[in-house]
């Protein structure tokens, strides 16, 4: 071992005289040439050097979780909650809401037109009221080229209700009494000096008073007997002593049943309805009177709803006859309180009075005769719906075959056919509805509507003063709680009227071609100012194109015409 050292040393030595010489040389680059003699036995080995034996690797580094076991040890806590008395607070006194009773409302217009219209009410009562109601309306009234042509309406009602233990009672009163002049004139060629007209000679005045009462049921379980009657008395007359009396009464009684288990309910009842008519004229007079019975029988089940009945009607005229019709409606809620569709057949009798064909057309000729008409089959369908909070529409289709339908034409009988004659025919009739309403409780509604009608007469050449299609728009706008905007518009297509002449030659009346009444457009404006909670100024503004179109023949409409004034409540 010492050896070994010893020749290591040598080597070393060696090996640094020789790099030391080998650098000199370079340095001075003087190429030298020297031997070197080692003499000694060396044998070269390599030293045993400690391995690692193991192979490399990654420490795992998953933590295994060890399952856990969990239990619930139940134990009652027992807590009490102590009672304190709490002091109620103490309020203001506030003053009762004060429901005003009183109302009146009055104005002045154009053509020297006064208006007053006042109501008054009983204090709130949850089991009776009382209520009076007022109304005048006048007009001076001046259509250049015409006759006098003021009109006056007057009109004053008193009703009531008392509510019992068992039953509702009802009665009210009225009195009616409507003036105008017939100051028409179809032909303008007709040769009369209009002033030299006596208004008494084209005057007519209705009167009509009528008294109702009658009473309900308030049956509160499903199995009581619901039943109801009412009791009026109509009358009506003109200046010519032309009147009509008309009693009528109607009452009727339904219960609910449990004939089918799949029902949610069910009704079954009687509607009966007796009424009279008595007219007088100058030389003749006339009685009519129907007694009808109309049994039905009404179920709901889920989404649907069924109603089947008759209409039994005895009708006595110049001659008796029993009429009997069958009545059907079905109706299917699509979306509870939403889309509703429903359709069904009918039928039934109408009697156009004096009354009813006065209220239709108030120049209505001395002799107009008063008929039954006579719906003998009518089909009609139809659909409402609520399309969101702020939109309704409803459509609706029918179509029926009647008998002695009333139309109207200018009286040959008078010089100045200033007033209408009634012609009946039979025929059919078919008509369609639509109205769409956009509403904002009480910051705005519009409504807007179409009604198209068809007729198909057998004898007459035209359906006489009917236009095939009439539009009509509502709306009111609420402006910062203190202004009210109102607008109104009612448009009607043209219609057809009977042209009559005079032939001298054959001492007669003969018919011409037809007349066209041109079609309308009539706006009208109204505007409302709250002073106050109680006190309102208003502005009505009628029939702003000014056009004088004519509803009927020969008989115009006042042109524009304004109404102001104010109305108070207390």
């Amino acid at each position: 071992m010492k050896t070994t050292n010893f020749r290591i040393r040598l080597y070393s030595i060696a090996a640094c005289v020789t790099v030391c010489l080998t650098s000199n040389s370079l340095l001075a680059q003087q190429p030298q040439i020297e031997e070197v003699n080692i003499v000694g036995n060396f044998t070269p080995t390599i030293g045993d050097a400690n391995k690692v034996l193991k192979n490399p690797s990654l420490p795992d580094t998953t933590i295994s979780m060890p399952p856990l076991n969990y239990s619930i040890i139940s134990r009652p806590m027992q807590v009490s909650f102590p009672l304190y008395g709490i002091e109620a607070r103490k309020l203001d006194a506030e003053e009762d809401a004060k429901l005003l009773k009183n109302y009146i409302k009055a104005g002045f217009g154009n053509y020297t037109t006064p208006y007053v219209e006042f109501f008054a009410n009983k204090p709130q009562n949850k089991r009776s009221a009382l209520g009076l109601h007022f109304r005048h309306l006048s007009s001076q009234g001046d259509i250049k080229d015409y006759a006098e042509s003021s009109f006056a309406h007057n009109e004053i009602e008193l009703y009531g209700k008392y509510m019992g233990a068992n039953y509702l009672w009802r009665a009210s009163g009225s009195y009616n009494r409507h003036m105008l002049h017939h100051y028409g004139r179809p032909d303008t060629s007709l040769s009369i000096t209009l002033n030299a007209l006596n208004p008494d000679s084209i005057k007519q005045v209705y009167n009509h008073v009528n008294l109702t009462t009658g009473f309900e049921s308030l049956g509160t379980q499903g199995n009581d007997l619901h039943h109801y009657a009412q009791l009026s008395i109509g009358y009506f007359v003109n200046n010519r002593k032309r009147s009509e009396l008309n009693p009528s009464l109607k009452a009727g009684l339904d219960t609910e049943t449990r004939w089918f288990g799949f029902t949610s309910n069910e009704k079954i009842g009687l509607d009966f309805t007796a009424s009279l008519w008595a007219n007088k004229q100058k030389d003749s007079s006339s009685t009519a009177f129907t007694l009808a019975f109309n049994p039905y029988f009404k179920l709901l089940f889920e989404e649907y709803e069924l109603r089947l009945g008759l209409n039994i009607t005895s009708l006595h005229d110049t001659s008796t006859t029993l009429n009997i019709f069958p009545e059907a409606e079905g109706s299917l809620n699509i979306v509870p309180g939403v889309l509703r569709l429903y359709g069904g057949i009918k039928g039934g009798i109408t009697r156009y009075s004096y009354q009813n064909l006065a209220g239709i057309n108030p120049h209505l000729a001395e002799a107009a005769q008063a008929r039954f008409s006579k719906n003998e089959f009518e089909f009609y369908g139809g659909l409402n719906t609520s399309l969101g909070r702020y939109f309704d529409f409803r459509a609706s289709v029918s179509g029926a075959k009647l008998t002695n339908m009333p139309f109207f034409y200018n009286d040959t009988t008078s010089y100045l056919r200033n007033t209408f004659a009634v012609v009946y025919d039979k025929g059919s009739r078919l008509t369609a509805n639509g109205e769409f309403s956009f509403h904002n409780k009480e910051k705005y509604v519009v409504i807007i509507g179409a009604a198209f009608n068809s007729y198909s007469t057998d004898s007459l050449e035209k359906a006489w003063h009917t236009p095939a299609l009439h539009i009509y728009l509502n709306s009111k706008f609420v402006l910062k709680n203190k202004f009210v905007l109102k607008a109104r518009l009612d448009a009607a297509g043209k219609s057809f009227a009977p042209n009559y002449y005079y032939d001298a030659a054959n001492a007669t009346w003969a018919e011409d071609l037809p007349s066209e009444l041109e079609g309308f457009v009539d706006l009208s404006l109204g505007l409302e100012y709250h002073i106050n909670k109680r006190l309102m100024a208003f502005g009505d503004f009628n029939n702003l194109a000014g056009k004088n179109y004519m509803r009927w023949n020969g008989v115009p409409v006042f042109g524009i015409n304004i109404l102001a004034g104010l109305s108070y409540s207390f």
